[in-house]
């Protein structure tokens, strides 16, 4: 090389560049570039707490006000608001009990697989010691949430939503609206969703204003909330329109988009709807209504679809959420759930509350490790939140330049932005971005670059079909970072750009000031936290306005007031305070030192065999209750603490034994006299009210009707108590064995060969069964391996079964006759996920159900389905059992559900929900005529369920003949 002349380089030099560029290597493309102007001048205001969450705590072991969950929730950033119970456990939930109710089901859940679904989640909720509206409280306390009420207009009595408001009101709880029942057009005939609880629109706007009315009676400024149809039901939301006594204070719908076989379809549908939210608020809701006030409780993408809990399911909600922020119709929106969303527990513990249901046992399950994460759509809302709710007021914002993507019909920017001005001195720009590609975006505040120091948090995915899991839990995760300006937007992002705009916040906003508890010459306050805020102080003196004492209470949100007269009454407010000044005043609260006053009676009823409900209505000043009861009137031999809730569900009763219940308040100065005594006799096993009652015929004078007699739970095995007393094993060696690893007892089956045992006193005619399976072992070098529940066993070579089928992955229904099988019905595991819209079937616990009903055939499995079903008549009676083929399998428990009334009364009012009577009784058919009908009178009736133990404690849906 010593000898090669600098000439000589250089031209190797340009021979090396010039074959360099000859090779195809491509050139690295540039990002896309866009441009967001945000314009100050252009100012839309919005709701303070304009964002909060749905809720469906009750089915699952988790509690409100278990120290974790409140931890999330905080750490999740401000929630406005926190819908309960949420969604469809609504229709069938009994807030004074705390529990799903089994009668309620019924009135609601029209498909079997929905309405047996419910009454596992009462199992669970009687394991963790009920879904509490006490907790609930805490919860809103605690971390600021305000209260949106689901109100059973279903199922309630005006009476219990009266003492549902009083309540609230009662414990200051900050209430922003009473919605009156949940996707109530699903409950009339032209959906055809659900049985028709409502004739028409109209039905159930005359029939929710008396709980309208109630509630706003017991609750002083209450706002209701009334259900649409969202275009599902037209003549529906044609009843809503046209109803002259528009007595309600807002509106609701719900929204789930995003349809396709494949994911491309999917997020293309899906963009098409994120694209018209606005144009459907006008042309279905404010060109009908005088500027209406609109609150979104559920939207998000297609349930169960493709989309459904993945990174671009999230960017589709919180585009929806920030298109939605600046349209003055839409008053408050929750977007997703609290519960199995931002609080979503790695570990399973369903069969552990199973298992505690069946020992009659509870689980403190506030003290389970739950080792929450985010589901996907959660993170990159907990991004959007982040600034929505750290101010009431957005810019006009508009983005220029990017990619496009695909909706129906053509085409959309892949970037949408929304600005903010956070209270708390900082500007935000949100950024959705629905491509693959990342972008560099410049901001623009008032027509110049922003250059101050920005904060970038977001979440992305390559992949937009990312979902995160127990395995994975942060597959997708809220990431922060400094940014420059440009910023990089990820692909498939939700993006927060933050920047300071003052070092100062703006002075808090009023706190709420709940608990007032009286003491022995102290008062305890406890109130909610404030935006902003650095501290609190507490005013108070001895009439009302007039605060002659302030104490500072630093930043806690509680304080105990002490050196006050026992007896004497004290008013008080909170402010909130940091370095720019003082918030306005709190809602003022009193308290009187001194016991509380007696509770009201309600009412005692036989629930379920051996269980009876009891329930008051509160008492102001009351921080808890107390239920006394015992066998004989006047003398209570025992007593349960209720906590601070106006129902108790007492259980471990004899049936047919009478019971007497008295109730007292209590707080810090005492206990109070007790309630006026309430009776009634613990019952065997009652029916339940026939559901899906519906008219087959009206004129003028006469009214004919049908209705679907239920099905209730006639008998168990719990093998928690060791034994397997009333079964026979036909084929193998079955036996009850433990499970030391989490304390239960179960029966197995055999390993090798064929495992057969059937119930000795089952059913034998119509009937449903159902058995939890637990795959253990499978024998070695078999040709098949199969496990399930076997139905009208006539003999060991003659039934039906329904079994997973293991080596062929396919679940089978199959007819056993004369010991030849023939499949009747079958569908692999991945035909069974596609039909059901279902993600996965966890095989290590496989609920198996089997109805038979005449010669109708219907299989479930894991409350999904049903899956399976056929017709066929060799066999129209016979008994329920358990089957398996080389395969250990423990079994957890057996139920079977039949329809065990025997006769029906039909009662008929002129008033929506008062002075039923009877109008035939002993009725052994399932319909009946009403010819005493007079013309032009508007009629309503129920229908209830009687056997040898009584009445069914409840009634079927009400009809209405106009």
């Amino acid at each position: 090389m010593k000898n090669i002349c600098r000439s000589h380089i250089f031209i190797l030099c340009m021979l090396v560049l010039s074959l360099s560029c000859a090779l195809p290597f491509p050139a690295l493309a540039a990002n896309p570039s866009a441009t967001i102007d945000i314009d100050t001048g252009s100012v839309i205001n919005y709701n303070p707490d304009f964002r909060g969450l749905n809720n469906e705590p009750e089915r699952t072991p988790i509690k409100m006000n278990a120290a974790d969950f409140i931890d999330s929730a905080i750490d999740y950033g401000r929630i406005g608001f926190m819908r309960w119970p949420g969604g469809t456990p609504t229709n069938s939930f009994a807030w004074k009990l705390g529990a799903t109710d089994a009668e309620f089901n019924g009135q609601t859940q029209k498909e079997p697989r929905r309405y047996y679904n419910q009454l596992y989640s009462r199992r669970y909720q009687m394991a963790k010691g009920g879904e509490r509206i006490s907790d609930y409280v805490e919860f809103l306390q605690k971390t600021g949430a305000k209260a949106v009420i689901m109100v059973n207009v279903l199922q309630y009595n005006p009476e219990q939503a009266r003492d549902l408001a009083k309540y609230l009101n009662d414990n200051h709880v900050p209430v922003l609206y009473f919605e009156l029942g949940n996707e109530i057009s699903f409950y009339v005939p032209e959906s055809g969703n659900q049985q028709a609880a409502f004739k028409t629109g109209t039905d159930y706007l005359d029939r929710a204003k008396t709980f309208n009315d109630v509630i706003k009676s017991a609750y002083p400024g209450a706002k209701t909330v009334i259900s649409m149809s969202n275009t599902q039901a037209q003549s529906f939301d044609e009843d809503v329109y046209q109803y002259p006594d528009k007595y309600w204070d807002a509106i609701t719908t719900h929204r789930f988009r995003g349809n396709g076989s494949t994911p491309a379809a999917a997020m293309t549908d899906a963009n098409g709807y994120l694209d018209d939210w606005n144009s459907l608020i006008a042309d279905n809701y404010t060109s009908h209504l005088t500027n209406p006030k609109i609150f979104i409780g559920e939207h998000g993408v297609t349930l169960g679809g493709l989309l459904d809990n993945t990174q671009y399911g999230g960017i589709y909600v919180s585009e929806s959420v920030l298109r939605l922020v600046t349209n003055p119709n839409i008053a408050y929106l929750a977007g997703y759930r609290m519960t199995n969303g931002v609080f979503t527990p790695s570990v399973d513990y369903s069969m552990p509350l199973e298992d505690a249901y069946q020992d009659g046992a509870t689980i403190d399950t506030a003290g389970l490790d739950m080792a929450p994460y985010y589901s996907t759509p959660a993170a990159s809302l907990k991004v959007i939140d982040g600034a929505i709710n750290q101010g009431t007021t957005a810019w006009g914002t508009t983005v220029t330049g990017g990619d496009t993507v695909t909706k129906t019909g053509g085409t959309m920017p892949a970037l949408f932005a929304q600005a903010f001005k956070g209270d708390n001195g900082k500007n935000y720009a949100v950024i959705t971005n629905k491509s693959a590609n990342a972008h560099d975006v410049v901001i623009r505040l008032d027509g110049s670059n922003v250059t101050a120091a920005m904060t970038k948090t977001y979440t992305t995915s390559a992949d937009p079909l990312t979902t995160n899991s127990p395995d994975i839990p942060d597959a997708v995760a809220v990431q922060t970072e400094p940014t420059a300006n440009p910023v990089l937007v990820p692909p498939y992002s939700v993006v927060r750009v933050e920047w300071t705009r003052s070092s100062q916040p703006a002075v808090p906003r009023p706190t709420h000031l709940m608990n007032t508890e009286a003491g022995n010459q102290t008062v305890t306050l406890k109130w909610q936290p404030s935006l902003n805020a650095a501290g609190y102080k507490v005013k108070y003196g001895t009439a009302s306005g007039n605060y002659t004492h302030t104490i500072d209470a630093g930043n806690a949100l509680t304080a105990s007031i002490a050196g006050l007269a026992n007896n004497a009454t004290y008013y008080f407010a909170v402010t909130a305070y940091n370095a720019a000044g003082e918030s306005a005043l709190s809602n003022e609260t009193n308290a009187t030192l001194a016991s509380p006053a007696a509770p009201m009676s309600r009412r005692a009823y036989a629930e379920t065999a051996g269980n009876i409900a009891v329930e008051w209505q509160s008492v102001a000043g009351a921080t808890g209750y107390k239920v006394k009861y015992g066998t004989a009137s006047g003398s209570y031999t025992s007593t349960v603490d209720a906590g601070n809730n106006v129902g108790r569900l007492i259980t471990g009763l004899t049936p047919g034994t009478a019971y007497y219940f008295a109730v007292t308040a209590y707080n810090g100065r005492g206990e109070s006299a007790a309630s006026s005594e309430m009776t009634a006799t613990a019952a065997g096993i009652l029916p339940l009210a026939p559901y899906d009652a519906r008219i087959t015929g009206e004129s003028s004078t006469s009214i004919s009707m049908s209705w679907t007699p239920a099905r209730a739970e006639t008998y168990h095995e719990y093998f928690e108590d060791g034994e397997a007393n009333q079964w026979t094993q036909n084929k193998g060696t079955w036996s009850v064995v433990t499970d030391n690893g989490r304390d239960a007892n179960l029966y197995q089956s055999p390993q090798e060969g064929t495992g057969l045992t059937i119930f000795s006193s089952s059913a034998t005619g119509n009937y449903e069964g159902e058995a939890m399976a637990e795959q253990v072992a499978a024998a070695s070098g078999k040709a098949a391996y199969a496990y399930g529940v076997v139905a009208r066993y006539v003999d060991d070579n003659n039934y039906y079964k329904f079994v997973y089928n293991i080596n062929e992955d396919r679940f089978k229904i199959v007819k056993v006759q004369n010991g030849a099988e023939t499949v009747l019905a079958g569908k692999t595991r991945a035909q069974v996920l596609a039909d059901v819209k279902a993600k996965s079937v966890d095989l290590s616990k496989l609920l198996m159900y089997i109805r038979v009903e005449g010669n109708t055939i219907e299989c479930s499995l894991n409350q999904l389905g049903p899956i399976l079903k056929v017709t066929d008549n060799t066999f129209p009676s016979g008994k329920f059992g358990l089957y398996s083929l080389n395969v250990k399998t423990n079994y957890n428990w057996t139920r079977i559900y039949r329809n065990n009334a025997v006769s029906y009364t039909v009662y008929r009012s002129t008033r929506t929900h008062t002075d039923f009577t009877v109008l035939q009784s002993g009725i052994t058919g399932t319909s009946y005529t009403d010819n005493s009908a007079a013309a032009g009178t508007t009629y309503y009736y129920r229908v209830t369920s009687q056997n040898a133990n009584g009445s069914s404690y409840h009634h079927s849906n009400t009809l209405r003949k106009n």
